[in-house]
């Protein structure tokens, strides 16, 4: 049922006879947590309307609600008209526009995080709104009723529907109270840093293996997690994300998965932008880092000012008066490895990193894609609990049924403990990494999830349209508004000497169709494709997925008169005879610079030509003359003055009248005198004829000009 609000109840009512405050104490509910006293009303803070007869006051830690009778009389006694006034709250920053109100469904019980996450709303912030509603400092497990629920989503613009099949949703487990009586599990370290740090090269030493000969360029394009057993027997889990500017989302990811992120700086480069980024993804995260000082074994003079970067931004190393360490270390030759091992162990010591294998199983996706003998694999790090053949996970809105599970070799094992990475089979859909695959009791409670979660997905688009429609509304509003200013004013656009005209109105856009081997790799693609420059050719991802591309890609293709971009995937012939056979662009690649300069290439083939225009010449026309043509045809000659520079013959012209542009077009006859002549000069008479054009009126100002094509260019 929806839950409406009170608020516009409330108004004066005529004096009734004094009746007693009556209290019914309500005994509390098995399991039921005790709750705090009330406060009495001058230390809580002010409600946002004032309380009347009849109103049902909530307790904060109860499922039932306190009835209180007072009557009108006897609160005139008590209280003053100014207690009902709102208190006097601190000034607004900035006016900030009224926001709209949105649905929220909400089930009977909710825990408080649970309904943070709903809200969309950090802990922190969520936190002090309970407190200012009056409410106790609730723990986040702590489970609200709906009527409570309902008070504090209403504080955030939202309708509370209270409805217990569409409220419904799995949720990832907080972090427990006391973590100590669970056991340790292996910690997990992200490496982080620029491209070509060598980050994949330090973990191809760490394992004893060689990633880096595999990685197309050089480049890690995706998310490798796998775990390592050190030589002091402790088991420690890796994460290896890529360093490329287009894969951010991947280090954002491996920032909030993480327990640790080793941040790899090469000493001959220093500090470098993905560098920055992956200190802002560990400081947001507020994950502990650990500084990696690379190729030691070439360079050796740029260490101090690698260390002054580190304060300027936000990194203090120990030797420092800080908090973080610093290993110097060579991959090559093996030289500090054994140390940053007993680094990362000794700072996991510290976090004392555990988890509960028991209870419903929860997991983070790492990476997605599709194979061919086993279909849709994604793989995953174990969070809670034990995950198992048959279990049922649901990942936003993709779920499956856990059918195989492989270690990070290949290797088919029985189960996975928390802190260990493997990939699943089973899924119905490719979840999306990033996403949480979280265990579901029962088929049912799946279905009912992916629907809930579905239709609030959908919600969600149409308020982004009808958003970006209103505000284009109001755009085009401000700028009616500021045109009839203008025009009030007398103010005319600016016929400047220079003008950019292109030679076509409409803005060309590139259609594209990307395919890729895993979900990141295409999510880190089609970021890096919305972020080159559009001003003058738009990109527009027609279709994409993992996968190879397909028959229905071509069809696509074909439709949006577009390009397939494949990445990492081999592509079957029978496409590629298709796509040969209708003229249509099938590019394969495997390095994503590459993939983005030929995207760039054929964005500049669209734009189009533009041309900057000059007048060099100007007349004004003095008098009009008719002249006397074969087939008893006549034409003006108009008689003009040169006021400005030199009128060529030769150049295409326009006719200004009052400003405006009345006609675009060439000149047949020039004459100066009784000469007909190629140009003629400032302050000299002339005769002009212009080709179609008979309209010609004193005062009329006619302007030579010449075009001359730019370059393209993007941007």
């Amino acid at each position: 049922m929806r839950q409406k609000s009170d608020a516009n109840k409330w108004s004066p009512k005529p004096p009734q006879k004094a009746a007693k405050v009556i209290v019914k104490a309500i005994p509390p509910k098995l399991n039921q947590k005790p709750t705090e006293p009330r406060k009495p009303t001058s230390q809580r803070p002010a409600p946002q309307r004032p309380a009347q007869a009849g109103d049902k006051h909530q307790r904060p830690g109860g499922n039932r609600p306190l009835k209180i009778q007072l009557n009108d009389d006897r609160a005139r006694s008590k209280v003053s008209p100014n207690e009902f006034k709102p208190r006097p709250s601190a000034p607004k920053r900035s006016q900030r526009p009224k926001q709209k109100t949105r649905e929220l469904y909400l089930p009977e019980y909710i825990k408080v995080a649970n309904l943070s996450r709903l809200l969309g709303v950090k802990y922190d912030r969520f936190k002090r709104t309970l407190v200012r509603l009056g409410l106790p400092d609730y723990s986040p497990d702590y489970t609200l009723n709906s009527e409570d629920a309902s008070l504090i989503a209403m504080e955030y613009n939202c309708t509370p529907i209270v409805d217990q099949v569409q409220g419904k949703d799995l949720y990832p487990r907080e972090k427990p109270s006391d973590p100590t009586k669970y056991p340790l599990r292996p910690p997990v370290v992200t490496i982080m840093g620029h491209v070509d740090h060598g980050k994949t090269t330090l973990l191809d030493k760490l394992r004893n293996s060689s990633i880096a000969a595999g990685e197309a360029g050089g480049i890690t394009q995706h998310i490798g997690a796998f775990s390592v057993i050190t030589k002091s027997k402790n088991n420690i889990t890796f994460l290896d994300t890529p360093g490329h500017a287009a894969f951010s989302q991947m280090r954002a990811r491996g920032a909030n998965t993480t327990d640790i992120v080793v941040l790899v700086v090469a000493i001959d480069d220093g500090i470098m932008p993905q560098t920055v980024e992956a200190i802002k993804h560990a400081q947001e995260a507020e994950v502990p880092i650990i500084v990696a000082i690379t190729k030691c074994d070439k360079h050796n003079n740029n260490l101090e000012q690698i260390k002054i970067d580190f304060v300027q931004h936000g990194v203090y190393l120990e030797e420092s008066g800080g908090e973080v360490p610093l290993v110097k270390l060579s991959a090559v030759t093996g030289e500090g490895i054994d140390e940053l091992e007993e680094t990362i162990l000794a700072v996991s010591e510290v976090l004392d990193v555990r988890a509960d294998p028991k209870g419903l199983t929860q997991t983070t996706v790492l990476e997605s894609r599709i194979d061919k003998g086993l279909g849709n694999i994604a793989s995953v790090l174990v969070n809670y609990g034990t995950l198992k053949p048959g279990q049922l996970l649901v990942a936003g809105t993709a779920s499956g049924k856990v059918r195989l599970i492989f270690d990070e070799h290949g290797k088919q094992i029985k189960s996975a403990l928390p802190g260990t990475p493997v990939q699943i089979t089973g899924w119905k859909t490719l979840p999306n990494a990033g996403e949480y695959a979280l265990e579901a009791k029962d088929e049912d409670e799946v279905k009912v999830v992916i629907a809930n979660r579905e239709r609030d997905l959908d919600r969600k688009k149409e308020m982004e349209q009808i958003e970006a429609i209103n505000e284009q509304k109001q755009q085009l509003h401000e700028l009616s508004k500021i045109k009839q200013q203008n025009k009030a004013l007398g103010i005319e656009e600016d016929n400047d000497k220079r003008t950019y005209e292109p030679k076509t109105p409409e803005k060309p856009c590139l259609n594209v169709i990307l395919k890729g081997d895993v979900f990141g790799t295409v999510e880190a693609i089609s970021e890096a494709l919305t972020k080159l420059p559009t001003k003058k050719v738009d990109i527009k991802i027609a279709a994409s997925g993992v996968g190879p591309a397909t028959k229905a890609d071509v069809d696509v293709a074909i439709a949006s008169k577009g390009v397939i971009l494949t990445f990492g995937v081999p592509n079957l012939k029978e496409v590629k005879s298709l796509c040969k056979a209708q003229f249509l662009p099938l590019l394969e690649f495997k390095i994503i610079y590459r993939l983005l300069d030929e995207v760039k290439k054929r964005m500049l083939e669209l734009v189009p030509e533009e041309f900057v225009t000059e007048v060099v010449g100007e007349v004004e026309v003095k008098q009009i003359f008719e002249i006397d043509l074969k087939g008893k045809k006549t034409a003006q000659v108009a008689g003009s003055l040169v006021i400005k520079g030199n009128f060529i013959k030769s150049n295409p012209i326009k006719v200004l009248r009052k400003g405006q542009v009345i006609h675009e077009g060439t000149i047949t006859q020039l004459r100066h005198f009784k000469d007909e002549v190629e140009q003629v000069h400032q302050a000299q008479e002339c005769g002009v004829q212009i080709l179609d054009f008979q309209k010609l009126q004193p005062g009329d100002i006619i302007q030579s000009y010449t075009q001359t094509q730019l370059p393209k260019k993007l941007e």
